[in-house]
């Protein structure tokens, strides 16, 4: 992907995780790591997070999280633990 980004001029963007990848977010720490600070990244996060590894994650350049709502991967969200995340990543 990086040779097409150079090809077409993109110097920077942000990449969001894929919600089949669950919580591992290796793919995209991985890219931001090979871009040399070109890159940030959007995460899937849940509340049984270790801080050691929320921390780890916006060390790698992860700037923000995503939450995926869909009633197909097991219905609507719960709130409390939406705002339980919120307020630890915030």
């Amino acid at each position: 992907f990086r040779s097409v980004h150079e090809k077409i001029g993109v110097e920077r963007c942000v990449i969001v995780n894929a919600t089949v990848h669950g919580t591992d977010n290796r793919v995209v720490t991985d890219a931001i790591a090979q871009s040399k600070g070109a890159y940030k990244g959007i995460a899937n996060v849940s509340d049984e997070m270790a801080e050691k590894e929320l921390a780890a994650l916006d060390k790698g350049g992860i700037c923000g999280c995503r939450f995926a709502f869909l009633k197909r991967l097991g219905g609507v969200g719960d709130m409390n633990k939406f705002q339980r995340i919120v307020h630890r990543v915030a």
